[in-house]
């Protein structure tokens, strides 16, 4: 028994927490397959087509336990993070405006595991109502502040994206970032008094992509206008600083901690003192110093881009094998085609050969379509905290497998699972997700 996604969807975030047994999945127009037929599970008459949430997906189960949020009222636009906080509720921000089954504007929360059955529906809750004024406005990321010894604060909630005021009551946050106090009431209040205001930041041309917090910084990436973005807020002097220190044509996507290094991928060609490092570059806090990553990512299709430019929307660590991959909308990396997914171990970059392809043929990374040349997107990249031997990518691809069964001659769509380990040399196994354990 085996599941994917239609040909159709948009996976954009991907989360499998490492105290679950369950796969996350969000996106647009998810409509998940198990077994050898196309299964649009629901609830009554409304179709799980935004998250869904598979908590048997790897532990033996004849058949996994789907869940998705219900497309009953306004549908979500788009969902951009999942982020759980180690008491089985997992975050969900985005763009939406929700009024069924709860009404939710751009963050929410739910139990994964709240209901039992095949077809059964997580429950979603929202803990406060938060109005979020401007035009558009999103949620786009999320993180947890940390308390003076290091910690994680599961208290502390920080959000960013494009919005003039979030507002809860009488309470109204900075624009583009907000703090808010998790409580177990349950309530949210907006805590108006840890981030001061910075005019770059709270700009209406700003928007925040993605944000980390490493001790009691909070490192924010984005774009002002037309120019990247890369901030930090120290939570206990209010300080804000600019990482970049001048004008860098494109946007920050993403920023990934690695053990030395804060990662950034974009759409970018020069960042800080990194030139022609196109796309993808770290940072060294301790030295404000920069490292480019050869040339980094290039080059679109010729014909019908689905991107005007090249760029890097996800970053993972695997830390046990010190590896980062990388995954955007991209045909080469430091010269070599690799269609939209490799890894870099700090000193050289891998290009992704695919296991088990027709004989004679090998594959380099992602695709549009099973036969095509156009590179796919990836959107979203997860190591399997419960399966750390594979990393789960999603995105709008589309690959075929010759693997052994269940996955012979199967095309598997926008949601994949890559093994962590070369096979054949340097070739990977791509599969789709299994019931049973792999």
């Amino acid at each position: 028994m085996s599941y994917t996604v239609s040909a159709d969807s948009v996976i954009t975030s991907v989360f499998a927490p490492s105290s679950g047994t369950f796969l996350t999945c969000g996106g647009t127009n998810i409509a998940p397959k198990v077994g050898t037929t196309w299964a649009n599970f629901s609830v009554g008459s409304s179709n799980f087509k935004y998250i869904f949430n598979s908590n048997k997906f790897n532990n033996g189960s004849t058949t996994p336990t789907v869940r998705g949020f219900l497309s009953t009222g306004t549908a979500p636009t788009t969902i951009k993070q999942f982020l759980y906080n180690n008491g089985n509720i997992q975050y969900v921000c985005g763009q939406f405006s929700l009024s069924s089954p709860i009404t939710a504007n751009n963050i929410m929360y739910f139990n994964p595991n709240a209901s039992t059955g095949s077809t059964g529906n997580a429950t979603f809750n929202n803990l406060s109502s938060i109005a979020f004024t401007g035009t558009p406005n999103a949620v786009n990321c999320m993180a947890f502040l940390n308390t003076a010894l290091g910690e994680i604060d599961t208290t502390k909630l920080v959000i960013a994206g494009t919005f003039t005021k979030a507002t809860i009551g009488v309470n109204d946050s900075l624009a583009n970032i907000a703090i808010l106090n998790v409580t177990t009431t349950p309530a949210w209040t907006i805590n108006t008094t840890l981030i001061s205001s910075n005019a770059t930041i709270i700009s209406a041309t700003t928007t925040i992509n993605s944000i980390i917090v490493i001790d009691n910084i909070i490192y924010v990436g984005g774009s002002n206008s037309t120019n990247c973005l890369f901030y930090s807020y120290n939570t206990t002097t209010s300080t804000w600083t600019d990482l970049l220190g001048a004008f860098y044509a494109g946007k920050i996507n993403v920023l990934k901690k690695t053990d030395s290094y804060i990662a950034i991928g974009g759409q970018f060609t020069t960042l800080g003192t990194a030139t022609n490092c196109n796309n993808v570059v770290l940072y060294t806090v301790g030295t404000a110093s920069w490292t480019a990553l050869g040339t980094g990512v290039t080059s679109v299709a010729a014909s019908s881009p689905i991107y005007a430019s090249p760029q890097v929307f996800a970053l993972e660590y695997l830390s046990s094998d010190n590896i980062l991959w990388v995954g955007g909308y991209f045909i080469n990396v430091n010269g070599v085609t690799a269609n939209s997914i490799a890894l870099y171990d700090f000193s050289a970059w891998t290009v992704i050969d695919r296991n088990g392809d027709t004989a004679g043929t090998t594959t380099k990374g992602l695709l549009l379509d099973s036969g095509g040349t156009n590179p796919g997107v990836v959107y979203a990249l997860n190591i399997a905290a419960i399966d750390t031997s594979v990393i789960v990518v999603g995105g709008s691809f589309r690959t075929s497998t010759t693997a052994a069964s269940p996955n012979s001659s199967q095309n598997i769509f926008n949601l994949v699972k890559i093994t962590t380990a070369t096979t054949n040399d340097t070739k990977r196994n791509y599969t789709r997700f299994n019931s049973k354990s792999q």
